[in-house]
């Protein structure tokens, strides 16, 4: 489990950071979003693509949740060197690319909810929430109402700052439920005695009960 959460933390703290600071620029300079602006993304998307595909990589154990990690990191990948190619074409597909990308986030952060509620995480249903939102901010941003195409830029950097802030919550809140989960099992183990006479391990509340 720590290295699934490792590869997760890393994953996720890399691409909330390039999440918030692609927002803060396209919330504060709508206007100047150009074909420059748009290869500095697609770098950014690369860059967050092999991030991905190393945080599966490095870890041995070749779960359900690291190959989708891999798929991920493989699009975004293939995405940021399509971007780089023909940056003017990407422009007009941002809403849609960066609205599919908030989309996973939001199902993986689904993800990490069911996770933390396995763990008995109490905050669990707020992780649970910031997913709801994150999945109906991206499918506005994929549909597009706005008529203006300033608007559009400035809610697509408000919502990847949100996504991005979201995401560092989801990682605080991960580290704090398997750091209480491990300590839980460590103690537990601790407590834990041997009868060597009759080889049966007890805890040490059943052998007070037993020897009653």
């Amino acid at each position: 489990m720590k290295d699934l959460f490792y590869a997760f933390k890393t994953n996720t703290f890399i691409s909330a950071i390039i999440s918030i600071l692609i927002g803060l620029a396209l919330l504060l300079q709508p206007g100047s979003f150009t074909v420059l602006a748009c290869r500095i993304i697609a770098v950014l998307v690369l860059i967050s693509g092999v991030a991905a595909i190393l945080s599966y990589v490095r870890e041995t154990q070749r779960v359900w949740r690291l190959q989708a990690l891999l798929i991920l990191g493989i699009i975004l990948v293939l995405l940021g060197i399509s971007m780089l190619a023909s940056p003017a074409f990407f422009i007009s597909l941002l809403p849609l690319v960066l609205g599919i990308i908030v989309l996973i986030h939001g199902f993986q952060d689904a993800s990490y909810a069911l996770n933390m509620k396995k763990l008995n995480d109490p905050y669990w249903w707020i992780t649970l929430l910031i997913a709801a939102a994150s999945i109906i901010f991206a499918i506005i941003v994929i549909i597009n109402p706005f008529a203006a195409a300033s608007t559009v830029v400035m809610v697509i950097g408000a919502v990847l700052i949100y996504d991005g802030v979201s995401d560092l919550w989801v990682v605080g809140r991960m580290k704090s439920t398997v750091k209480r989960f491990n300590s839980d099992v460590a103690d537990y183990f601790t407590n834990m005695t041997e009868d060597r006479k009759n080889g049966v391990v007890y805890t040490e509340d059943a052998k007070e009960v037993d020897e009653d």
